[in-house]
């Protein structure tokens, strides 16, 4: 595989070098070569199931795609790549504080708490609890975005929550204050986006300018690291921040949004996945999420929530169906389940909801 001169035809498609993600241990320390992490940090291991490894298509050989083992509570992943295709995977909970600071290129996160997109510039704060695994991730380029290569310029920031809060200090209060000690039934992500300050960005080029593995890059890039996540710290650049606002729905977007919603209400009992809605309205689920919120107001997990008990509050109150009967018949397997979720939004239980209706006889 060589560099392609100047004078040289397009690189036919089976010629496109891929760019896959290395991981690198500062020497001395027990990162290990392998994603996998054998004999390496806890950490390293928990990355390694955090998502499938990092994989880009990308326009020439000298993109890369590390990932430095910065300490015992951190990594950094450092990608820069000329994206060719898109890179798609699950992302699962392992109680990782996740800083993203994305100079080019777009990321989407969507599930059934709802979504975020980002565009370059952005920074992102992202974290989900042990447990915490209903979450699929995009970059590149696609169909609905652009045509050919698209720049992937990043840092992330990989943070034990335990690691952060012990070497944080106060400074760390105002981010971690949200963050949930473990997954639940109601459990979902936490993000929070802003846009990068000029000290940031200048910060986030220097560490994609370090060119690779050897002991003098390791030893800057452990630096520059450590750097970046004081100055985060220090500033609480995510603290108080909220989610940047996406581009407006167009029409298809909407009618699909509005598509979504009937199917919804019609099979408010067993709704169908993101995924399988998305393709019966005929848009992208990211999009489709978006153009919903946009359209709606609220995220669609949380419109299946509220119209699920909005129809029991109904049934409650209208029917002589035993509590057990109406939670199954409104998507509800577990009747405890149910009865909280009842009293959280309405403020009693269904038993007293009902006591206080006179129903027919």
């Amino acid at each position: 595989m060589g560099v392609a001169q100047d004078v040289a035809p397009p690189v036919p498609p089976a010629a496109v070098p891929e760019v896959t993600e290395q991981l690198i241990s500062f020497p001395g320390h027990a990162g290990g070569t392998a994603r996998s992490g054998a004999g390496g940090y806890p950490l390293v291991r928990r990355y390694g199931a955090y998502r499938r490894p990092l994989r880009f298509l990308a326009s020439a050989v000298s993109d890369r795609c590390h990932t430095y083992c910065v300490s015992p509570g951190m990594l950094m992943a450092v990608v820069d790549v000329g994206c060719r295709g898109t890179f798609e995977s699950t992302i699962s909970g392992q109680d990782i504080v996740e800083f993203h600071y994305r100079l080019a290129g777009s990321i989407a996160l969507a599930g059934a708490w709802g979504e975020v997109q980002l565009e370059d510039p952005a920074c992102l704060l992202w974290y989900q609890a042990a447990g915490c695994d209903d979450v699929a991730e995009r970059m590149g380029p696609t169909q609905l975005t652009r045509v050919g290569p698209q720049r992937e310029s990043w840092i992330s920031l990989y943070c034990d929550r335990r690691w952060l809060a012990r070497i944080g200090g106060s400074g760390v209060i105002s981010i971690l204050g949200e963050l949930p000690q473990k997954a639940s039934g109601w459990a979902a992500p936490i993000f929070r986006v802003s846009s990068p300050d000029g000290h940031t960005i200048r910060l986030a080029r220097d560490i994609l300018a370090i060119e690779g593995s050897s002991p003098i890059d390791c030893l800057l890039a452990t630096a520059k690291a450590h750097e970046l996540l004081a100055l985060t710290l220090s500033r609480a650049r995510f603290a108080a921040a909220g989610q940047r606002a996406s581009r407006r729905a167009d029409s298809s977007e909407r009618r699909a949004a509005t598509l979504a919603r009937e199917i919804l209400n019609r099979e408010l009992a067993q709704p169908p996945s993101l995924p399988e809605l998305a393709r019966r309205v005929g848009v992208n689920r990211f999009r489709m999420s978006a153009a919903f919120k946009q359209e709606f107001g609220e995220q669609i997990a949380n419109f299946v929530r509220r119209r699920r008990l909005e129809l029991a509050a109904e049934l409650v109150r209208g029917s002589t169906l035993q509590v057990r009967e109406i939670a199954l018949r409104v998507g509800y397997q577990h009747h405890s389940t149910f009865t909280a979720a009842f009293t959280r939004h309405f403020g009693a239980t269904p038993k007293r909801v009902r006591r206080s209706v006179r129903l027919p006889h």
